[in-house]
């Protein structure tokens, strides 16, 4: 059995099952090397072909987190709260297709977790002024909203409110 180390919840387990995203090897350190620091940091060449088995330790956190917008099928990192923006008077709005499909959205300057899809449009617009492209979650590709794009530098993002879930 192999042991992973879990990076969002900084814990480490003994399985046979690989998460492709959440869990990493378990890397053992030999002693000279400080222990609390990204995998990133340390210098491969003192690590040698064959490190010992010692432990990596969780950088500290901070004490007050801000909640993250995830993908509620997969759990992505979506956007930040910090990124809710008002348009129109309000950050939630509801609208339906031409398919009578009614979506209740929240509008957000920025979704780092999100790929754009298809072309632009401004076929049934439900903001004046901007045109529309469809986005998916980057991880499991569910339908997330859209982007929104005016003639100008402006734009937002109106993402499902449905397809969406708060972390901390």
């Amino acid at each position: 059995m192999k042991k992973y180390y879990h990076r969002e919840h900084r814990e480490h387990r003994e399985t046979t099952f690989e998460h492709r995203s959440l869990w990493l090897p378990f890397i053992e350190l030999p002693e000279a090397i400080p222990t609390g620091l990204p995998l990133e940091c340390l210098d491969k060449q003192r690590l040698g072909a064959s490190p010992r088995i010692l432990s990596i330790e969780a950088p500290e956190e901070e004490a007050d987190h801000e909640p993250v917008i995830v993908c509620r099928q997969c759990r992505n990192h979506i956007t930040d709260e910090s990124h809710r923006l008002s348009v129109e008077g309000a950050n939630r709005h509801t609208f339906a297709n031409p398919h009578g499909f009614v979506y209740e959205i929240d509008c957000f300057g920025s979704a780092v977790g999100c790929y754009r899809t298809g072309p632009l449009s401004d076929e049934f617009t439900w903001f004046k002024g901007y045109s529309w492209q469809a986005v998916i979650c980057a991880d499991c590709m569910t339908h997330l909203g859209w982007l929104f794009v005016s003639s100008g530098p402006h734009h937002f993002f109106g993402l499902i409110v449905d397809r969406l879930a708060s972390s901390l």
